[in-house]
């Protein structure tokens, strides 16, 4: 009897137009957070993948929402993922479910079991070479970076992109001694994976992309000298790939 094979993972995603605008289209399958009818991947139409969405803020235990002390406006006081669509109620609660489901899964091995194989069979499913993590959100504990390296171990055809401003608990004389050493073990172990991009994010807009060692080149947002080309092309990724793939550049957004 003939054996069925799955389809190759592909780029596939291709641009569209909705509504007058253009966006990004992917397959997006039908998966569900365990026990509810809440999808468990997002699909923000910038961009050339799907992403797992979380509460921006609650899932951001390094978020900085302070003004320099130069006056420099924090990034995260003007955040993209807490206005727009993602305050539209359907949104906001599904957010909140994933992370309420996450959370439960990082208590035990068997949970953290769960998770990862959940989340390893939605994006086999997806077929798509691209995934970012957190289009919203953060990783909020060691033991959740820890789930995603699994994750990402799994799906080795698959380029993981992760912007993320935990790099800050490595820095802070505030954390303790064995906290930052959980955090530092978990990150720079994600880090070192081949396919994955994890970058850090500025606090402060038109500040230098962070340089973070083991970690691939950072990010910021600038009023002016971004190198992000969707500001240029109708939001949206297009055919770049540069966040994903192009792990020693540096990366300007426009600020948004």
């Amino acid at each position: 009897m003939a054996t069925s094979t799955l389809p190759a993972f592909t780029d596939h995603a291709r641009v569209t137009r909705k509504d007058g605008q253009l966006k990004m289209a992917k397959r997006f399958p039908k998966r569900y957070v365990p026990g509810t009818r809440v999808s468990l991947l997002s699909d923000a139409s910038k961009m050339p993948s799907l992403s797992f969405s979380l509460p921006a803020g609650e899932s951001c235990p390094w978020a900085e929402y302070e003004s320099d002390s130069d006056g420099s406006l924090a990034i995260c006081a003007e955040c993209y993922a807490q206005k727009g669509r993602y305050v539209m109620p359907g949104v906001a609660n599904a957010q909140s479910v994933r992370f309420e489901w996450a959370r439960r899964c990082m208590r035990t091995p068997e949970g953290t079991d769960e998770f990862v194989n959940v989340l390893t069979d939605a994006i086999r499913d997806a077929r798509n070479l691209y995934f970012r993590g957190h289009d919203s959100g953060d990783f909020f504990s060691p033991a959740y970076v820890r789930a995603w390296i699994r994750i990402c171990r799994n799906l080795p055809q698959v380029h993981f992109w992760f912007p993320t401003r935990t790099w800050r608990a490595l820095l802070n004389p505030r954390v303790s001694a064995h906290t930052k050493q959980l955090w530092a073990l978990a990150l720079t172990e994600l880090a070192s994976l081949p396919n994955v991009a994890l970058r850090p994010s500025a606090l402060f807009f038109n500040a230098p992309a962070p340089r973070i060692p083991g970690f691939a080149a950072g990010t910021t947002a600038r009023d002016e000298g971004f190198n992000c080309p969707a500001a240029t092309q109708g939001n949206i990724c297009g055919s770049c790939r540069v966040c994903f793939d192009n792990h020693d550049t540096e990366v300007s957004y426009h600020r948004h």
